[in-house]
Parts: C-alpha cells; structure tokens; sequence
C-alpha cells in the first residue's frame, strides 16, 4: 500500500504524524554495507582532486550512513541505543584537514559508549593504496565535566588528497530522542539513515529541511529479531531514509545556530507498550500536562512553594516598603546578582536545593531566577517562571510539548504597572534587561491549567557612536588623535564582557588588526551597567604611504586618507547569492561615526565624498553620509547606520545591496592638496 505524498505533506507542515514503526518509509533509499570499502572504490575516490558541485568544498562526504538500533539483551536489563556511524571522507584540500579530527561527545548521565571504532586513512603513491590504521592509543580523553567525556581523535597521515574512513558505535541509555543530520558544514554525497526499533516503543517523527524535492514514499516492511526483557521475543521494524547530492550549510553570519536550519530528522519517544503490547503508556503530553509537572518537580516548583521564612528575612534587610514596583524590581534582581554568582550552566531545573544554593551563593540559571521570582512573590509582586531556549540551543516547535526543548527559566514580572522579562545572571546588564542569546522566539509561562506564551525581545536601544578628533603632524608624515567610543545596551554588555575577561581580550576586540598606534586606553563606567560604557584612546596612523606627488616639479602634493580611518566595515558580510534562512541581527542596533579633521596648513580640500541618504524599504536599515566645511582649515564627516534585528530570506538581496553602498561609500577618500 503507498502511502500517499499528500498526506505526509500536510502532516509535516502542521502536526506530523506518528510512525508506529511497523513498515519502512524511504526516501530514494537502498540498504547500505558497513564494510570497508573495495580497493576499486577506493583507488576512484583516491583520484579525485575536486568536487564538482562545488569546487569550494575542503572536503566531501562521500558516504554519511547512520544507524541507530534499540536492543535488549533479552533479561532484565534496560534497552540500550545503539548508534552505528559509517563514513567515508575525501579531503580535497588544506581546508578540509579538519575533518581528519574527530570529538566524540559522550553524555555520562546517559552512561555513553564508544564500544567499538574502525578508523583508516587512506593514501595513494603512485598506484599503490597505503593504509595507516588508527591505533587505540591514539584516542585521548578528555574530561570535559562530571556529565561530559569527549574522545579525541586525529587521524594518521591525513593530508589532502587522503580518503578516511570511519566506522564506530556508541552505546547509551538515552532512548528518548536522537537525530539524523544529513546536512553539515561539508557537502555530503550519499546520506543514508536506518531506524530499528522494537513494538514496545513507538517514537514521533520530526522533520527539518525537507523541501518538496524530496519525495517520501512507503518501502517494504521487513524486520529482525530482538529479545526483550524476561525473554519476550519482538520484531524490531526499520525505517530508512536516503539523501542524495546535500550542499554543504554555508554563510552562518547573522542566525541563531545552524541547528535551526539544516536538513535533519529527529525521533521522540512518544509511547511505551507492556510487554504484551496490550497497555500502553504516553511521554508526549499537552504544554499543561507539562506546566504540571514542572510545579510538581522538587527542583522547580519545589523553589516556588518551599518555605518563605529566608526570604522574608531577606525582603526586611532591603526596605521596600514605600518603593514604587519598579524600584522594588531593580532592587531584587541587582540583590540576587549581587550575592549570587552564576556558574555558566542553564537548565529549566535547579542544580542545587533552595538550601543550598543560598548557603553557597553559586548555581545555575534555574537557581539564580527561580530565587528571584520566589523573591518576587514573597514581596506579592506577581511573577512566574518562563521556559525558553537560548540562540545556540535552537528554536523552540510549538507543535510539540517536550521540556527538551528549553534549555533556560527567567522570570516574567507583571503587575498593575510593569510587565518586564528578568534575569539575574549577567551583572554587566542593566537590571530591566535580559541577555542578548536569551532573545529566539517566544518563551512559555508556566502556570498551572494553561498555556501562555510570551515573546522574548529586547528591551533596550543599542548604540555605537565613533567620536574622533584628528589633527596631522607638521610634517603631515601623521595623522593623530583622540577617539570617543560610546556603547549602550547590549554593544556596552558585548565590551563590558571583554573587559572584564582582561586587557588583551579587550585590546584584540576594540583595536587588533588596525595599522598605527592605539595608546592611553581608558574606560568609563565599566561597573556601572544603567549607564554608557565608554572607551577612549590615542591614535597615531602614518600617512606617508598616502601622500601622492601631483606635479611635475615634485614641489606639491596630496593626502589622501578616509575620514573614518579604520573604524567602519570593509566587507559585505553576506557572500552568499542567495539565502533560505532569515539574516538574524539578534536586536536593532544604530552605528554613529563623527570625525572632526583639522586641515594641516598650506593644504586646502581638494575633494570629498558626496552626500549620500540610503535606506531600505519601511526604513528597516538606513544609511547617512554627510562632508562639510565651516571653514578651510576644518572638515567635518558625520555618518549613521541603523539595522532592525531581522529580516526576512526576501529581503536578502535588498540589505546585501544596502551592505555595499555602505561599504563603498566608506571606501572614498578625502584628498587634501597642498595649495599653489
């Protein structure tokens, strides 16, 4: 029976629809051997020098196959995943040399392992295919946490021209969920994905990416034997997914994770079955069901309702009586960062117990803005908890109600007077406003019988305004000066972050890669949040390499230089001649630039830039450039940028045009010239 095209479009672009996984679905599929492969392939493989269909690539996956199987060894021990990975690598060239280094991440609270691994690289000289297999003394541990160990590996005598391949297994407890990336940073020229599951299990099947080119059809049921616990013999049913020709993900400047956009597959389990498949249970629920538990959680609601004796203690010390509601917020959320310090780690849970967290003063983000909120409402402000997921943890799908989704909780204030998104775990921010990566969609609020979503955004106005004042040296060998660099919102938190890190850190941001010489760094305000962060500093840039001889004689000559020296772009950064996904800028933010130039004695203006006012359609960026004298012996440029935080895959062409009529305008030069 096929299974018309029809019907899974439509369940793909609304709910999709749950494979029990008794039969196969293939897309353009066939079977696929784990073997190494043959000296004929191989000595083909080896030839290659380029990839056609994009000739940019370092390197190809040749063959990408996946498998992943959940088995039981027939007593009474829990099932297992199975994850098979199969690779074959040609690396074309320097650039791709990174794919001869692998990182196997391995998730200890899921008691992860690498139970076997296969590794070859392979070389041709002259004829003759040279194999150099990876040892096990080559692989290294590296401890990254008490949940994460990462095997590291890098393959013998990789070079460009190599084929490596790869074939290895990870054992794991976690059952849940996996996923299938058929897309990645390289092209892929054969992808292929097998799903074997046992009947006690059923999982909802997730797409991404599969666009209308990819034609899903219904493939023949087959399965193989499995023993469950206690002996009870199933037939594990397999799915089978095929892609073909997958162009690498390319030009990941300005989105919220790669994850968000490249073609995948994902499987969450949604049902469990008795033994004898008669009763059944289900771990998909409604975002209620999922509020619910989250209240009934001991390290999340158990912070909401645990006894508020601590922090009426701690609501007494701060004296609110007779503060407004948004005095009484600034208050409470610059209190919890203050005597609080975050550890780096989210979760929608707390790591600690309400006791001990505020014994030891250092936790999660759960910890920090769960205290907050029951601070909150100790003070009978109302306030709840808002699950979200941070920009490099991926867009949330409304669709489906699973707590892997979030990966973050702050807190939603709302009163007769103020309604503000909170976060206590970031000192350099103002206390109204929460971190930039927390800004990707919308956020649940979790309330008890409902389900209320609210969209994260920003709350802030971001600035950068360039003030410089140059003056040349008498020789006008030099051009020196003083700069002014005034950031607010969350440019000021980006450089507030860097300084405190440390001077190099902070140097290799604002100043690296510049010529000339950047002297006398000073800042101002860098503990002072609510207010500009500041940056001043002296430059000295050479001009002899600018000045021009314009006579016969060689007794005059011209300057010319760009009147905003190196602060302002010089590359469009939007390669691509087309894109799929939205140019994400993450919040609005304004560029200002000033610069006042004194013209040195005996030189006049001999040409300047024109005026030029640009602007996308709905304003959604603007550009201003103006040049002006008040008299001969200065000039004035003023210019102003401004972005909106997103734009659409149709307004593509549009803003990388509006990139470079920016970029070349501030390309132009001043030329001064010396009178006659």
């Amino acid at each position: 029976m096929k299974l018309p095209l029809k019907s899974i479009s439509k369940g793909m672009n609304k709910n999709l629809p749950l494979f029990f996984l008794f039969f196969s679905v293939i897309l353009q599929c066939s079977a696929q051997s784990e073997a190494r492969p043959s000296d004929t392939t191989l000595l083909r493989e080896l030839k290659i020098t380029e990839y056609s269909k994009d000739t940019s690539a370092g390197a190809v996956l040749l063959l990408d196959y996946g498998k992943v199987s959940i088995e039981n060894d027939g007593y009474s021990r829990p099932y297992v995943r199975l994850y098979t990975i199969t690779q074959r690598i040609k690396i074309l060239n320097e650039s791709g040399l990174n794919r001869s280094k692998l990182n196997l991440v391995l998730f200890q609270n899921y008691d992860e392992k690498l139970i076997n691994i296969d590794a070859v690289t392979y070389n041709l000289e002259g004829n003759k295919i040279i194999a150099s297999q990876l040892k096990n003394k080559e692989i290294y541990d590296d401890k990254m946490s008490k949940e994460i160990l990462v095997k590291k590996i890098a393959m013998p005598d990789a070079k460009p021209g190599s084929v490596i391949y790869l074939h290895y297994t990870i054992q794991s407890t976690n059952i849940q969920s996996f996923n299938w990336y058929f897309q990645g940073a390289n092209p892929v020229e054969n992808s292929k994905f097998e799903v074997s599951i046992p009947p006690v299990y059923a999982y909802e099947t997730i797409y991404q990416g599969l666009d209308s080119n990819c034609q899903l059809t219904k493939g023949e049921d087959y399965a193989v034997d499995n023993y469950g616990p206690n002996g009870y013999l199933y037939h594990n049913a397999l799915i089978s997914y095929s892609l073909k020709n997958i162009p690498a993900f390319k030009d990941e400047t300005f989105i919220t994770t790669a994850q968000d956009y490249i073609v995948k597959i994902g499987f969450q389990l949604n049902k469990y079955r008795s033994r004898d498949l008669k009763q059944e249970k289900t771990f998909l629920s409604t975002w209620p069901e999922l509020n619910k538990a989250l209240l009934d959680n001991s390290r999340f609601g158990g912070y909401l309702n645990s006894d508020q004796g601590d922090l009426h203690v701690i609501l007494a010390q701060l004296k609110l009586d007779g503060k407004s509601e948004m005095e009484k917020a600034k208050i409470l959320v610059n209190y919890v960062k203050t005597n609080y310090k975050w550890n780096n780690l989210y979760d929608v849970l707390s790591q600690k117990s309400l006791t001990d967290f505020m014994k030891e003063k250092t936790g999660n983000s759960a910890n920090l803005n769960l205290l907050l909120i029951s601070l909150f409402n100790a003070a009978k402000m109302n306030a709840q908890p808002v699950l979200l997921s941070t920009r490099n943890h991926g867009k949330i799908k409304a669709n489906y109600p699973l707590i892997s989704y979030f990966n973050n909780v702050i807190c939603f204030l709302s009163t007769d007077s103020i309604s503000l998104l909170l976060d206590a775990t970031r000192p350099q921010l103002p206390f109204y406003c929460i971190p930039p990566d927390y800004i990707n969609g919308s956020g649940l609020v979790v309330r008890k019988d409902s389900t209320e979503w609210v969209v994260i955004k920003s709350s802030v106005v971001s600035k950068v305004q360039n003030i410089m004042t140059l003056k040349f040296t008498p020789a006008c060998d030099s051009l020196n000066g003083s700069l002014t660099m005034t950031t607010t919102g969350y440019e000021a938190f980006k450089l507030r972050q860097f300084w405190n890190t440390g001077y190099e850190d902070f140097y290799s941001l604002v100043i690296q890669g510049k010529k000339g010489t950047f002297d006398s760094v000073k800042v101002i305000n860098e503990d002072a949040p609510e207010k500009p962060f500041i940056v001043n500093y002296s430059v000295s840039v050479p001009m002899n390499d600018r000045k021009v001889d314009t006579s016969v004689n060689g007794d005059s000559s011209q300057i010319s230089f760009p009147p905003f020296l190196q602060e302002v772009a010089s590359i469009n950064p939007l390669k691509m001649p087309e894109r799929k996904y939205p140019v994400d800028f993450n919040y609005d933010v304004s560029y200002e630039y000033r610069s006042f130039i004194s013209v040195p004695d005996g030189y006049l203006v001999y040409q300047k830039p024109a005026d030029t006012y640009y602007f996308m359609r709905d304003n959604s960026a603007t550009f201003f450039f103006k040049a002006s004298q008040s008299n001969e012996k200065s000039l004035q440029v003023i210019s102003s940028i401004s972005f909106n935080s997103l734009y659409q895959p149709d307004d593509y062409k549009e803003l990388q045009k509006f990139f470079d009529v920016v970029i070349k305008k501030y390309k132009e030069n001043v030329i001064l010239r010396k009178k006659t």
